[in-house]
């Protein structure tokens, strides 16, 4: 979730926002001021698919905690999961764990629930260069007990390079039991440092993607557009507030 990683083709591996909460965890370590985040993906040829998420993260000492909401579907069928994590840095490097709340609901056939947890870590190997990696549900918990059904595991890994602050290249590859693998890359450019332009390509299922960003003291506004190569068109926008000066 998050309109700046949607626009960067969802690799989120390497970025470090409150936004980590739902993607890789250790990109909590530099939220260095609380802030709050709401976000809605809205895809308008199929509104049963439609997502939401909320986050929010505290700085705790030399921890960085944070909460989210998700939910995805309608009346019919949907899934929300309430995740927790914390993340730390140690030297040149970030790692961060977190537990899930996820319940899955379809109409006619009950309600399914499950705790998982995940954990990631970022390291700068020398400035400006920088590698990540997470895994979510590494304990693959059972969510339907007759069919024998797990949640299952889902690992990413990733690169990113960033110039002077103005350019942020990445690239990751994504790898769910049971399915392809999916490679993602995104460039971000920001301007005067208050705006951004973004765009990012995924492999397998094939998207383009194109966005924006704008950053004031204690605001900031992220758009972001998905050109699937099949079947729609997607939109997501984000409100980010930080309780203290960015």
């Amino acid at each position: 979730m998050g309109a700046r990683s949607m626009s960067l083709g969802n690799a989120s591996t390497c970025l470090s926002d409150v936004w980590a909460i739902h993607n890789n965890i250790a990109g909590l370590s530099e939220v260095n001021a609380p802030a709050s985040a709401v976000s809605l993906h809205s895809i308008p040829s199929l509104a049963f698919m439609n997502r939401m998420a909320a986050a929010i993260a505290v700085p705790v000492g030399s921890l960085r905690t944070g909460l989210g909401i998700f939910r995805f579907g309608d009346d019919l069928y949907n899934e929300h999961v309430v995740t927790m994590g914390a993340a730390h840095e140690v030297g040149l490097a970030s790692l961060g764990v977190r537990l899930n709340y996820v319940q899955y609901r379809a109409d006619g056939a009950g309600t399914r629930m499950a705790i998982s947890a995940g954990f990631g870590g970022i390291a700068e190997l020398v400035p400006g260069f920088r590698v990540g990696a997470h895994i979510l549900h590494i304990n693959q918990p059972l969510i339907d007990e007759a069919w024998g059904e797990r949640l299952p595991a889902r690992m990413a890994a990733g690169i990113a390079w960033v110039t002077l602050d103005k350019m942020h290249l990445t690239a990751e590859i994504e790898k769910e039991a049971g399915f392809p693998s999916m490679i993602r890359t995104g460039m971000e450019y920001r301007f005067l440092d208050k705006v951004a332009f973004r765009t990012g390509f995924q492999l397998n299922p094939d998207n383009a993607f194109f966005g924006t960003g704008f950053t004031a003291a204690r605001l900031r506004i992220d758009y972001a557009l998905q050109l699937n190569s099949q079947y729609y068109v997607a939109h997501q926008a984000t409100v980010q507030l930080f309780f203290r000066k960015k």
